[in-house]
């Protein structure tokens, strides 16, 4: 029985470790990351002191830096004809409250 008591607590522990890499991962502070995971930024802090830990973290964080300029790459292209066409369509110009977001006076570089 007592096993199975140990068994639970390394499984949510496990599962605690997870949302934590996640959430911090994703850009979430130590409190808020450790909110998700019921638990309060000091542990997450001292969490991040194991280096094992820590490059969990870095590695999950490179995983969506990667996808997410990976998106960006991917829509790039339009983006810059939708901007374009903004700036060379009056009604959109006037829309966008005549807004130069480039600050080249219309020119999409």
């Amino acid at each position: 029985m007592e096993s199975m008591s140990h068994d639970e607590a390394t499984s949510r522990r496990a599962a605690q470790d997870e949302i934590l890499i996640a959430g911090l991962a994703s850009g979430l502070s130590y409190e808020e990351a450790g909110k998700k995971a019921g638990c309060v930024g000091r542990t997450v802090a001292r969490k991040m002191q194991d280096l094992d830990f820590a490059r969990q973290v870095a590695s999950r964080r490179g995983e969506h830096v990667l996808a997410v300029a990976g998106q960006l790459t991917s829509l790039s292209a339009e983006a810059v004809e939708v901007i374009r066409g903004c700036t060379q369509d009056e009604s959109a110009r006037t829309r966008l409250g005549g807004q130069d977001p480039f600050g080249t006076g219309g020119e999409v570089p």
